[in-house]
């Protein structure tokens, strides 16, 4: 089972357009929106295939996290996918 959690800054942007760029990049990334906590600036997602599911979030100066876990992938396989969500959420931007 593996489980990551990456931090990237973004910093140069409002946190709020950040959010909404990643609610943007979700479909994108291959992910839907499970949960979403405006207040917060945190998206619940989960993917169709196998039981993979994560979470990301922004903070005030602009640190994003993308968490994932995906039981039966390997570390690799997962931090391909966060890398994938953190491209999608650059391009929404």
């Amino acid at each position: 089972m593996a489980k990551i959690q990456e931090t990237r800054n973004m910093s140069g942007k409002p946190a709020g357009e950040i959010y909404e760029a990643i609610l943007k990049a979700t479909p994108t990334a291959g992910f839907e929106v499970w949960k979403r906590r405006d207040i917060a600036w945190l998206v619940m997602v989960r993917r169709s295939e196998g039981v993979i599911d994560g979470s990301v979030s922004v903070s005030p100066g602009g640190q994003v996290i993308v968490a994932v876990n995906a039981p039966g992938m390997t570390e690799a396989e997962v931090n391909a996918l966060a890398e994938t969500y953190f491209k999608a959420i650059e391009a929404a931007l």
